[in-house]
Order: structure tokens, then C-alpha cells, then sequence
């Protein structure tokens, strides 16, 4: 995506400049966001949501949950299952 888009800042950025964020807007995983991309979820509504069985499972990182909520610009966040990342559809067993 930045190949296509070298004027962007991150992935965040290319969606924000088509319009897809806001309040109807979901965002799965998030577990490596800048602090800018945390900024325009936060600004626009959108929402941050982590699948924790699939991050565990594909070993990619952990949603760092207290650093999203306890930001001056907290993030909108839901939990959320990605079997194609894991082994069940359960969202708290890991």
C-alpha cells in the first residue's frame, strides 16, 4: 500500500485521505499504531479492535489496551475473533 502511496504517512493515512474513518469505521488488531495513527482513530471515532486469540496465536504482539484508553485522546475499542489467525472462534481462549 505505501508502494502505491509514497506520499502517505502509514496505512492509517491512506484510508483517512479516502474518507473510510469515522464512527462506523473498525480497525482490527492495531497492535503496532503510531502515535499519530492512534490520533486520527481517536479524532474521527473509529474504532480499535483487538482479536487477542489471533495476535497470541500468530505470536504478532499484544494489544497494549491501558496505553489506547488512558491516552489524552482515548481510542474507541472492541475485542473481536479472526479464525483465520487462530485455532477456535472463541475471543478470550487462547
Amino acid at each position: 500500500t505505501l508502494q502505491l502511496y509514497p506520499q502517505a504517512h502509514d496505512y492509517t493515512d491512506v484510508y483517512e485521505r479516502y474518507g473510510l474513518l469515522g464512527r462506523k469505521s473498525l480497525f482490527g488488531h492495531c497492535i503496532h499504531l503510531s502515535e499519530r495513527e492512534a490520533d486520527a482513530l481517536s479524532d474521527t471515532g473509529s474504532v480499535a479492535v483487538f482479536c487477542p486469540t489471533s495476535n497470541l496465536f500468530l505470536g504478532s504482539g499484544l494489544f497494549d489496551y491501558q496505553r489506547y484508553r488512558r491516552r489524552e485522546k482515548p481510542l474507541r475499542i472492541a475485542t473481536a475473533t479472526d479464525v483465520g489467525g487462530g485455532t477456535n472462534y472463541s475471543m478470550l481462549r487462547t
